[in-house]
């Protein structure tokens, strides 16, 4: 099955200069991922799942524990804790917008 965490919001410091990481951002990240449910969709219990309620804890806490440059930066080291924490998520994409400007935004993906 497919399966989408859309738009968490995640306050994280990061730009390239010290000013703009001086107070957290709020940043959205979209997680997108494959998971082999057959188990779940027979037994209906939640140990036979991939709880998602812990991913999005996670993400949002992964943003708090480190200061970053660059999306491209976060986007890869929250790749490796996900992928490490959660190796049942297969096929793992992750999109991250971010809003430097007055309207619009900046999106990177993988």
């Amino acid at each position: 099955m497919k399966f989408e965490l859309a738009e968490i919001p995640v306050w994280i410091q990061i730009g390239t200069t010290a000013a703009e990481r001086a107070a957290p951002q709020e940043i959205l990240v979209t997680l997108r991922w494959d998971f082999d449910a057959t188990r779940a969709s027979q037994s209906d219990e939640i140990a036979d799942a991939l709880d998602y309620f812990p991913v999005r804890q996670h993400v949002e806490r992964f943003g708090l524990e480190k200061e970053f440059q660059l999306l491209e930066k976060f986007l890869a080291e929250l790749r490796k804790s996900l992928e490490s924490g959660f190796p049942q998520m297969q096929n793992l994409k992750i999109e991250v917008k971010k809003f430097p400007f007055e309207s619009g935004w900046v999106k990177i993906s993988d």
